[in-house]
C-alpha cells in the first residue's frame, strides 16, 4: 500500500518527482536536478508536497471491489529524515553543516529554514527524526498528524542546498527526504 504522495516542484512549479501513484500501487520516479551551485550559494527551493491519499486509495479500491466500508485511515506520527549513500549523508549532515552548508527544511513558506544534521533528521537515528510541525499542513493542525480529509491532509515543505563557502568537495550528491508514520 502507498499511503503517502510527494510531488517536488521545481522553479516554475512543474512537478518533477511524485513519490507514488495511488490507483496503479506503483512508485513513480523522475530525476530531480537541483543545477549548478556556487560555492557559498543556495540551490532553487524545491517544495515538496506530502499528502494523505490512504482514504482516497481506499475508497477507489472499495468502488472497485462494490463495498464501501471500513473507518478513514489517520497518518499519525509522521516524521522526517535525510536519507543518502553512506558517503554524501557523512557529507551533507556532518561535514557541510560545519562549514555553513548542507540541505536545508523549511515549515512555513521559506520563513525559517533548520538544516539537517547528526542531531537533526538522521536516517540512522531515529530519535533525531523531525516529526511534522501541524503548522505545515493548516493553522490549527496537530504536529505530526495527517488527516484523511482536507484541508488536514496535506503538508506543504520546502527543502534548499546551501553549498559552504570552503568546501572542497564538489559533485552531484543524490539525497532523499524520508518520511516515517502510523497508519491508524
Amino acid at each position: 500500500m502507498l499511503p503517502l504522495h510527494m510531488a517536488w516542484k521545481n522553479f516554475a512549479g512543474d512537478v518533477v518527482y511524485r513519490g507514488g501513484d495511488f490507483l496503479t500501487d506503483a512508485w513513480l520516479y523522475r530525476e530531480l536536478i537541483e543545477g549548478v551551485v556556487h560555492p557559498g550559494g543556495y540551490s532553487d527551493i524545491s517544495t515538496v508536497v506530502l499528502q494523505n491519499v490512504a482514504q482516497l486509495r481506499k475508497m477507489e479500491i472499495e468502488r472497485r471491489q462494490g463495498r464501501m466500508d471500513g473507518p478513514a485511515e489517520k497518518l499519525m506520527n509522521v516524521r522526517l529524515y535525510l536519507a543518502s549513500d553512506p558517503d554524501s549523508l557523512e557529507l551533507l549532515t556532518s561535514i557541510w553543516p560545519v562549514q555553513g552548508g548542507g540541505v536545508e527544511i523549511s515549515f512555513d513558506q521559506g520563513i525559517s529554514w533548520k538544516r539537517f544534521t547528526r542531531e537533526y533528521g538522521n536516517v540512522n537515528d531515529p530519535s533525531t527524526w523531525i516529526l511534522l510541525p501541524g503548522s505545515a499542513v493548516s493553522q490549527g493542525a496537530p504536529d505530526g498528524e495527517l488527516d484523511p480529509f482536507p484541508p488536514f491532509n496535506r503538508a506543504t515543505l520546502q527543502l534548499r542546498l546551501k553549498l559552504p563557502s570552503s568546501s572542497y568537495r564538489y559533485g552531484l550528491f543524490t539525497y532523499t527526504l524520508g518520511v516515517d508514520c502510523d497508519v491508524l
